[in-house]
């Protein structure tokens, strides 16, 4: 089976072989020319003399399709032959301009060991946003801490009680889980996408050198009256319903963590040979291959479309859900962010606090999650632009694919995840302070929750006018 990699040293049989069909197909029907080596013959059988009948030869075009198209005539006992250079040659410039134009488009295709660095950087993100193991291939390759980390801050939390100790639990902690549950969620939509894409182009580049190396075949069968063989298939068809099955096959989690976010995922089976589509065969002779050859680039086109239109419409419908739906991706503001004085840690007799375990919390475990939640936006950002799928904007949906759809999700997402992290960095520093004002009496750890205080005011840390609001 050749390969793309081989498409230009294919082109030049091709050509060949394509004139050779015409040459065998045209005039005065199948059987006007032979093939003789480097030149096409015809004998004229009813014209002659006792010495011989007259001919005609043509001259053939190299190995590398180019060349050939020279006419001479051939009289018994005449001293030279009629001849005409070139005579040919505007017919033979033309097949081999119909099949340059046919494969133009084709020739510089995306590739998709570049497509797959990007699939690479949203499984990186994935995995390190995921809250639980993920298992690649039978193997647990581990999710990032950040799952472990938040049942630390539980354990600690529920030796706690009372004023904004609880509303820390309910209203910070208990939401925590569940956005980053989202922002993962989004990170197997826009990985399913971009893995989709890879194996798009896998099977778009086999199909042209298939298309390719079918159609010299078919040209050679055509020239020589021999039996025809095609099996050309569209090498795309059913990768964009299976994407999240071939994110997941490089050890990415799909299972989403939360239920009921309403998010789309892609999930159907990888497509095999048996669900590829078929393509129509030829017939016998140089236009019937020629336009079979043409059709079928065509069709390929026209099917990296469809599923390039199924992975942009999934993408638009999970962007109207997230904004349709931003609790389950945003914390609503945290109240802990605001204290500014130990009495919004609420009565001390209602108070059950362990300075030890908070300690952990804020100094430890709130800022690990944070790191992490930086770790998968850096991976975020490696994923920032679809320039590897570059192709001729009359394949798929455009030069770039379905990116109209695909920038909007990935940047609200990369917003949602460092927004996020400010707010844990900022709500674990207010918690810490306060607890700090509660048990120390002197103004220094007052007037450092105050300050804190007037930063996240003056920073709108949480504000709908802030400059972290992803939304805005």
């Amino acid at each position: 089976m050749a390969s793309y990699e081989e498409l230009d040293s294919l082109i030049g049989p091709l050509k060949r072989a394509a004139i050779d069909a015409y040459m065998r197909s045209d005039g005065w029907g199948p059987w006007k020319w032979e093939i003789k080596d480097d030149h096409y013959l015809f004998v004229h059988t009813t014209t002659g003399s006792m010495f011989g009948p007259t001919t005609e030869e043509v001259t053939r075009p190299d190995a590398s399709g180019e060349g050939g198209g020279d006419w001479r005539m051939r009289v018994p006992m005449a001293p030279d032959p009629d001849q005409e250079p070139g005579k040919y040659a505007p017919e033979f410039n033309e097949v081999r301009s119909r099949i340059d134009e046919a494969l133009r488009r084709w020739k510089y295709l995306p590739e998709p060991g570049d497509i797959g660095e990007l699939v690479e950087a949203l499984r990186q993100a994935n995995r390190t946003l995921a809250l639980g193991s993920v298992s690649s291939n039978g193997t647990v390759t581990g999710g990032g801490t950040i799952g472990g980390n938040i049942n630390l801050i539980m354990e600690n939390s529920d030796a706690m009680a009372g004023g904004m100790i609880t509303a820390f639990k309910s209203d910070f902690l208990a939401q925590l889980a569940n956005a980053i549950g989202g922002h993962h969620a989004i990170t197997v939509v826009l990985g399913s996408m971009v893995a989709a894409e890879q194996r798009i182009w896998e099977g778009a580049q086999q199909t042209v050198a298939d298309t390719v190396v079918d159609s010299t075949e078919a040209f050679k069968a055509a020239a020589d009256q021999g039996d025809l063989s095609w099996d050309v298939v569209l090498k795309v068809a059913g990768f964009a319903v299976a994407g999240a099955a071939i994110f997941a096959s490089g050890g990415a989690a799909t299972a989403l963590a939360v239920a009921g976010l309403g998010i789309k995922v892609l999930d159907g089976a990888v497509p095999d040979e048996a669900t590829w589509l078929p393509t129509q065969a030829p017939g016998g002779d140089f236009d019937s291959v020629m336009n079979t050859f043409e059709d079928t680039l065509d069709n390929l086109a026209k099917a990296i479309e469809t599923e390039e239109q199924i992975l942009d419409d999934n993408l638009s419908t999970n962007l109207e859900q997230v904004h349709s739906d931003q609790s389950s991706y945003d914390l609503s503001r945290p109240p802990i962010i605001d204290i500014d004085d130990d009495s919004d840690l609420g009565r001390p007799e209602e108070l059950r606090i362990d300075p030890v375990l908070v300690k952990e919390i804020t100094e430890t475990f709130l800022p690990a999650i944070a790191d992490e939640l930086a770790v998968a936006g850096t991976h975020l950002n490696d994923a920032v632009s679809l320039s590897p799928l570059l192709r001729d904007s009359s394949i798929g949906l455009g030069q770039y694919g379905p990116s109209e759809s695909y920038y909007p999700l990935r940047y609200l997402t990369y917003e949602l995840i460092k927004n996020l992290q400010v707010e844990i960095k900022w709500s674990a520093e207010a918690l810490q302070l306060g607890v700090e004002d509660m048990r120390v009496v002197d103004t220094g750890a007052s007037d450092a929750l105050e300050k804190h205080a007037k930063e996240v005011r003056d920073l709108g840390i949480g504000q709908p006018d802030s400059p972290y609001n992803p939304w805005n």
